[in-house]
């Protein structure tokens, strides 16, 4: 079967999307980054799709993901699955974290 098309949108920036972009591109998975304007931020907020009117989205086949941490858990499910982050033998798999200051890839045991 085909690996899914992901694309994913927010602004020309680290902040919420970082530890995506990091969680694919670490894992090899490809998609697309898409950095919006604020105009085309305020477009797509208007036209309805956002579904929460925020930042960062992730179209899975055109099927639309919100909130980050959702986003992440899942590019970080993919990205494992695919063996790019079984880094030890023993790790069951990896989430991210995202503090007030700095992103990250942590352990899980």
């Amino acid at each position: 079967s085909m690996a899914p098309s992901l694309k994913l949108f927010y602004f020309n920036m680290t902040g919420r999307a970082e530890p995506i972009r990091l969680a694919l591109t670490i894992g090899g998975v490809e998609f697309e980054d898409v950095r919006l304007t604020k105009d085309e931020f305020m477009a797509k907020k208007t036209d309805g799709s956002l579904p929460l009117g925020s930042l960062p989205v992730l179209e899975v086949d055109g099927k639309t993901v919100c909130q980050s941490y959702a986003i992440q858990n899942y590019c970080t499910r993919r990205a494992v699955s695919q063996g790019r982050l079984r880094w030890h033998e023993g790790r069951r798999g990896f989430v991210l974290h995202r503090g007030p200051w700095a992103a990250g890839l942590c352990y899980v045991f």
